[in-house]
């Protein structure tokens, strides 16, 4: 809500006071107001068992308000999907951390989504406790909705959120190309996004300024992270491999059939020395697919992690491995891959797109791809996408190495120091509250 809409809301309730003595005013004139100027008054702050609201009490409210307002604090809106499991969810809390490790001060507002996280309490959803409004003196939005579903979250929130703010978007590419159908940006002064690649990619649809924010990593809930092997069907005597994906953020990017067959050549079929973790999020919601990689996966040592685990359990999962090995053909950031090098697990992934902006070959097994041109559409990525094709046979030996030991230990060690120095939260937290001190300036 801007200074002028306060203004005129307390200008509103003088004029009142001029058509003689009122002392109060009905709720349901309140409740007007408060949805033309976009007040977060709560009901709860009502007299209990009365319908109207003593008109001076308001009219403090307001004034209340446009004293913050004129404070002209530093202090952000952050709208996104804290709620969900998925990537873009864990962007949301990310970019909460940051904002926190940067002194910024932010109200969490949650958007409405089916994938709940298991923490989520049924009680808390029914009682509407997961619902927020936004803060009135907070002078800047950050809104955590991808390209494709941008347009759709702008038209739920109300015209006095926007008004008067500087208003971003954290948008995340995977590609080197971002759709022009996923480029409307109206309403957004700037993008921000994890990634130079990322950026990149962005840059080519948009007219607005995109600036790099990369993600931070919860150092304290990985190091709480317990190794459990025995509840995932580990045995100790194991080499353990895996990786994480979601069905929903499109098989074909993540390439886990990539991965089947690089295991197949590294360590043949039925070799029970060693074994390949995959946890698949979101395989009820593509059970064709998944039955195809089961299929596909036939004749190889494969445990499949396909329950809802919460975020300890999944850090407990990736504990409890040896080695982690991301394929894929292309990725905006490479979150997991971060999140296994500050666990201390060596990694090995493909070297291409944004991954490679905290791994080399200093401190991960990076494996080499040839650039392709897709032939046909792959949920949001058309036709004539370029990604990354990796080497199955360089990614096997890399795999076979990593049977060592002393190997594993000092690249996971080189690993975990990198991605802790590069992508701790004081760090970047400086960053974006720099960022937020150059993006004050809005009209009121």
């Amino acid at each position: 809500m801007s200074v002028s809409a306060i203004e005129n809301g307390v200008r509103g309730l003088e004029g009142l006071h001029s058509f003689g003595p009122r002392e109060d005013m009905p709720n349901s004139w309140i409740d007007r107001m408060k949805s033309t100027l976009g007040v977060g008054m709560r009901r709860d702050s009502y007299p209990p068992g009365q319908n109207s609201v003593d008109i001076r009490e308001f009219e403090r409210f307001l004034i209340g308000g446009l004293s913050k307002l004129r404070s002209n604090r530093v202090g952000v809106n952050l709208v996104g999907y804290f709620h969900s499991p998925t990537g873009m969810g864990e962007s949301a809390r990310s970019m909460s951390r940051t904002l926190l490790a940067g002194h910024v001060l932010r109200e969490e507002i949650p958007l409405p989504t089916t994938s709940l996280g298991p923490w989520i309490k049924v009680e808390d959803l029914e009682q509407g406790k997961l619902l927020k409004s936004y803060d009135v003196a907070n002078r800047i939005n950050v809104i955590v909705a991808n390209g494709d579903d941008f347009p759709h979250v702008r038209s739920r929130l109300p015209y006095a959120f926007w008004k008067g703010r500087k208003n971003i978007g954290f948008w995340v590419w995977e590609t080197e190309c971002l759709p022009q159908s996923h480029s409307d940006a109206q309403g957004l002064d700037e993008i921000w996004t994890p990634s130079e690649y990322s950026a990149r990619a962005i840059r080519k649809a948009v007219k607005i300024p995109v600036k790099v924010i990369p993600h931070v990593l919860d150092f304290d809930e990985i190091d709480a992270a317990i190794a459990d092997r025995l509840r995932f069907g580990i045995s100790d005597d194991q080499i353990a491999y895996g990786f994480f994906f979601d069905c929903k953020s499109v098989v074909e990017r993540k390439n886990p059939y990539g991965l089947l067959n690089a295991f197949r050549m590294a360590f043949g079929s039925g070799n029970k020395e060693v074994v390949l973790v995959l946890k698949a999020a979101s395989a009820e919601l593509a059970p064709v697919e998944h039955e195809q990689l089961k299929q596909a996966a036939q004749d190889l040592n494969v445990i499949w992690i396909t329950e809802h685990l919460s975020r300890d359990d999944t850090l407990n999962l990736m504990k409890s491995l040896d080695v982690y090995v991301s394929l894929h053909r292309s990725e905006g950031f490479g979150l997991t891959c971060a999140e296994a090098m500050a666990s201390g697990l060596p990694v090995v992934a493909s070297n291409y797109s944004g991954n490679c902006e905290f791994m080399h070959e200093d401190n991960s097994f990076l494996i080499p791809v040839r650039v392709i041109t897709t032939d046909r559409a792959f949920g949001p990525y058309p036709t004539g996408t370029r990604w990354g094709d990796p080497d199955l046979e360089a990614a096997a030996e890399a795999m076979r190495l990593l049977q060592q030991k002393a190997r594993r230990s000092d690249l996971g060690g080189a690993g975990q120091k990198f991605v802790r120095e590069q992508l701790n939260l004081e760090k970047i937290g400086s960053m974006c509250s720099a960022f937020l001190n150059t993006s004050t300036s809005v009209d009121g």
